[in-house]
């Protein structure tokens, strides 16, 4: 079994047309990225329904494993930028995730899930694109 000591000590808020131009910038050959904000509004924990935008990546240490990592983050609407990219802001934090899909991993002969190795897959390329330059506000 794999050991990780993770922090969660950072989060970001970023426009959808911000965030869309660093997962082009971060997306090669083995890892491609994509973010999409869902049409409808979405309950979680009993909440008030909210908006989301799926981010999601395919997943290289996988192997020939078909799985892509997909997760949802709250989407916060300014109103006189409704239609417009710039304009709708997405909460970036470990807290804020909806997982949405899990890898698998091969360990040894087994096939396994692992959360945090998800979460550190899909977070560390995103992270470190957003802590180099971070969202101007």
């Amino acid at each position: 079994m794999l050991q990780y000591t993770y922090e969660i000590d950072e989060g970001f808020v970023v426009s959808l047309a911000d965030l869309r131009k660093r997962l082009a910038d971060i997306s090669d050959g083995n890892q491609q990225w994509a973010a999409h904000p869902l049409p409808d509004r979405l309950q979680k924990n009993g909440g008030p329904p909210r908006s989301y935008v799926m981010v999601a990546c395919t997943n290289p240490g996988s192997g020939s494993l078909p799985n892509n990592l997909c997760f949802l983050f709250p989407v916060i609407v300014e109103p006189e930028h409704f239609n417009d990219e710039s304009g709708l802001l997405i909460g970036l934090h470990a807290g804020a995730a909806i997982t949405l899909t899990h890898g698998l991993y091969f360990e040894g002969d087994k096939v396994k899930g692992h959360i945090l190795e998800d979460w550190l897959t899909f977070w560390s390329p995103l992270g470190e694109s957003l802590t180099a330059n971070p969202p101007q506000g």
